[in-house]
């Protein structure tokens, strides 16, 4: 975006996926690709034979049925035995970058706008290499839930209005302005307006059903409720979002006044200022920081996934333990990444020790302190 390149993002979706996991070929999987002994493959085999499954309405059962294929859900060993299973998946994929989880799979690259050809097509084809190996290996493809977004700066959105399709398994999906990731809602210009709108949606929802007993219910039955009920919408990905402009923050903080003047059963023109911290120790701007620096002193002292290593920057010096930034143009929009938020933040924690820590219920709570200072 800041070299004023446009990216594709395409979010397949597998029908049924951890229903149509062959049983056989899982097993070869687990021999060939991850050395798996016999005695092992033979428990894992044991683990998914013999399964039936029927269905029971109004104390009416049908007849069962034996299970030949699908990993359990809502087991520990079924999300793990599906990613054993598609772990091969990225060796059809040329030149695109992707992730994955579970049974998510979506595959991403970027490109100048006068070769938007080339990348539709580079697109297209590792769409139909993906396609190819769900075939082989008995998944199936939804196309009508697959998802494309362009992203892109506001001024080279309207230089891809005639941009070709993406086309899954013969079948043309639209583009789309919003898509969900994972429970995050992502726009074109990753500006988040959308996530914010619908957190603030749903915490006005919530706040509607609960403010019918706020009379009969006391205030730490109340604060009970925020924590449990509307606290967790705001704290969901809000080490991305929260990096949105003020104008769009300002949403999220009247939302979250809200719920102070429910907790505290203050009527509408009541001043807040004073109660600002009740809720969170502190005001949800400093709160989002501190949550930032939360989740980079993990990546700091704790194993991490090789996907989030690029954040474990380098630090400047021992006496300070100030982390390095990559040289940026000002303004752009890599400033509001969570690699250069999260660092500025932490650099700007004194005193230094702090970030010298190894506790992280001490690190967050002196944190927060040198936060409010």
């Amino acid at each position: 975006m800041t070299s004023k390149q446009f990216s594709l993002l395409v979010l397949l979706d597998f029908s049924k996926a951890f229903d149509s996991i062959d049983h056989n070929l899982l097993l070869t999987k687990l021999d060939k690709n991850f050395g798996f002994g016999s005695c092992a493959v033979q428990l894992v085999k044991s683990y998914l034979s013999d399964r039936s499954q029927y269905v029971e309405f109004d104390n009416v059962r049908s007849e069962t049925v034996s299970l030949s294929c699908g990993v359990p859900q809502g087991s520990i060993l079924g999300p793990l035995l599906f990613s054993l299973f598609i772990n091969d998946l990225p060796k059809v994929l040329t030149n695109v970058s992707y992730h994955m989880y579970a049974d998510d799979f979506q595959i991403y690259s970027s490109s100048a706008v006068q070769d938007q050809l080339v990348l539709i097509d580079l697109m297209n084809q590792n769409i139909a290499s993906i396609v190819a190996w769900s075939k082989e290996n008995g998944l199936q493809l939804n196309a009508k839930k697959t998802q494309t977004l362009k992203v892109c700066k506001k001024s080279v959105l309207c230089q891809l209005d005639n941009l070709p399709n993406i086309i899954v398994d013969t079948t043309i999906t639209e583009y789309s302005d919003v898509v969900k990731n994972l429970g995050l809602l992502m726009d074109q210009h990753l500006d988040f307006q959308a996530h914010v709108n619908n957190v603030c949606k749903t915490i006005y929802g919530g706040l509607h059903s609960l403010n019918r007993l706020r009379t009969s219910t006391p205030v730490l039955v109340r604060e009970r409720l925020f924590n449990a009920l509307l606290r967790p919408h705001f704290m969901y990905c809000d080490i991305i979002y929260s990096a949105t402009t003020s104008v769009i923050l300002q949403r999220l903080q009247q939302a979250f006044n809200s719920c102070l003047r429910y907790v505290l059963d203050l009527k509408k023109y009541d001043h807040i200022s004073q109660h600002s911290s009740r809720l969170l120790g502190c005001g949800l701007e400093t709160y989002f920081k501190l949550r930032a620096a939360t989740f980079l002193f993990k990546i700091i002292n704790f194993p991490i996934p090789s996907y989030l290593l690029p954040y474990r920057s380098a630090a400047i010096s021992n006496r300070t333990s100030n982390l390095s930034l990559p040289s940026y143009p000002p303004g752009s929009n890599y400033n509001s990444s969570f690699r250069v938020r999260a660092c500025n933040i932490w650099n700007g924690i004194q005193p230094h020790n702090i970030k010298r820590l190894t506790s992280i219920s001490a690190f967050k709570q002196q944190c927060l302190r040198s936060l409010l200072e």
